[in-house]
């Protein structure tokens, strides 16, 4: 329909002659809607991985080293091993409770386009660390000195508190000695406390990691492994705990 959304629609008696043809169910359309979406996203997430491509190599048209991508999927790996690079070192270099709604925005379409890419998520990861990671989620959301985001930037805030969980979830079932190391680092630093500048709240590790948890689908043995910390942290801390 003029919606997206799928409609029943069956033959006349004419053109359905003597056959029997039922009108499918709400759940059979439902699987049908989401089956033509996510052939529909895949067709659009090929063309911007090609499209890319295309002009990387069109900006290096006198380059005849033969280094280009062999493939979509390398071209892919490589696109979000770039832009985590990029985006990490912004994290390092500047303050991001300093950044711009329109640099947020930019961060957080990254993140829609680079969610699922494990290039990405494990690359941005595992260069911030997992101290990095937090502290960065503590320090753009909550910046504290009355610059607690509010209106349009705590709207692209709740954005990117879903893609980046999302991201990290991607990056949770990458088998690597660096991603495995992060996941054991968030564990070991969910009883630190994260604070910024001026400000006389801090956090703990799992507080801050819980709400970069809320959407995606994480590896189930460090779900586990984190359930069972956190289990442990708020029992020693009682009711001066909340997660």
């Amino acid at each position: 329909n003029a919606k997206g959304g799928a409609v029943a629609s069956v033959p006349s008696g004419a053109a359905a002659g003597n056959g029997d043809i039922p009108t499918p169910s709400d759940e059979e359309l439902a699987v049908a809607e989401r089956r033509v979406k996510r052939v529909l996203w895949e067709a659009s997430e090929t063309d911007r991985i090609a499209a890319r491509a295309l002009r990387a190599l069109a900006r290096n048209k006198h380059d005849f080293t033969g280094d280009g991508p062999g493939g979509l999927k390398e071209a892919d790996d490589r696109q979000g091993k770039a832009d985590a690079d990029y985006w990490a070192k912004r994290v390092k270099e500047s303050d991001p409770s300093e950044w711009s709604d329109k640099e947020i925005e930019r961060f957080n379409k990254t993140l829609i386009d680079q969610r699922d890419n494990p290039g990405f998520s494990e690359r941005f990861a595992t260069t911030l660390g997992a101290d990095g990671t937090m502290q960065f989620w503590r320090d753009i959301a909550d910046p504290g000195q009355g610059k607690t985001p509010e209106g349009e930037r705590a709207k692209i805030l709740g954005q990117v508190q879903q893609n980046l969980s999302m991201s990290l979830a991607t990056a949770s079932h990458v088998d690597s000695p660096a991603m495995d190391a992060w996941k054991k680092e968030v564990i070991a630093s969910g009883g630190k406390q994260f604070g910024h500048e001026g400000i006389m709240a801090k956090p703990y590790g799992f507080q801050i990691m819980s709400n970069l948890m809320v959407k995606g689908k994480f590896d189930s043995a460090f779900l586990e492994d984190y359930g069972t910390a956190i289990r442990t942290f708020e029992q020693s801390k009682g009711s001066q705990f909340n997660p």
